[in-house]
């Protein structure tokens, strides 16, 4: 499978490149470029790439390789020496792909049927073929602890070896005084809700 991401690194830099090649004396490499770069052209990429045509140019997808070919005809284009595989300008790498089908049931006094994609979402973070887990849950609010914000909401919560139920985002999107208010911070991003998930000892994150 072709390496989009390095495709996409490689064409950033080669946008400069043949400008570098017409510096004149006494002319910095820099102000070169920034004279040379057009931004038409650099908006024309972006709205192809990012196209809905491209579908998410997600791996081994019409996308993603509609996103490949293109990316390569540019590297042609510049004059760019191929340097991946079999004189290409790509690297087959290995791609694990899973096609999940989770359930999730919550034991309450009242049943509370859930639907995967339309009610929950579910990641393991791991390649194993099948994951399960029973336990106890907790809501943790936010489930952010920001010392310099004065925020904590594991405070008094004993997370060990339990699921933690978290909202999503942070409090800044509900009320605009706190954390950025509007703008999304990384407290906000399912990434930091792991990671202080597992610091706090908690074996799951809902």
């Amino acid at each position: 499978m072709p390496l989009l991401r390095h495709s996409l690194a490689m064409f950033a830099l080669s946008a400069a490149a043949p400008v570098m090649a017409q510096t004149t004396p006494g002319a910095g490499p820099g102000r070169v470029v920034a004279a040379a770069i057009s931004a038409d052209a650099l908006r024309a990429h972006l709205e192809f790439l990012a196209d809905d045509a491209l579908e998410g140019r997600a791996p081994g997808t019409r996308g993603g390789e509609l996103a490949q070919k293109y990316i390569a005809s540019q590297f042609r284009r510049l004059g760019l020496e191929p340097a991946g595989d079999s004189g290409s300008y790509f690297q087959q790498v290995p791609i694990i792909s899973l096609t999940p089908s989770p359930s999730l049931s919550v034991v309450a006094p009242v049943a509370m049927p859930l639907t995967w994609k339309d009610d929950f979402a579910l990641w393991s973070m791991r390649n194993d073929s099948s994951v399960g887990f029973r336990g106890e849950a907790v809501f943790v609010g936010y489930g952010i602890v920001a010392p310099e914000l004065g925020w904590n909401d594991y405070a008094g919560l004993d997370a060990k070896g339990k699921i933690v139920v978290a909202l999503v985002n942070d409090p800044g999107l509900q009320d605009s005084t706190l954390f950025r208010g509007k703008i999304l911070t990384y407290y906000g991003r399912w990434t930091y809700k792991v990671e202080e998930a597992r610091r706090q000892g908690a074996a799951g994150l809902l």
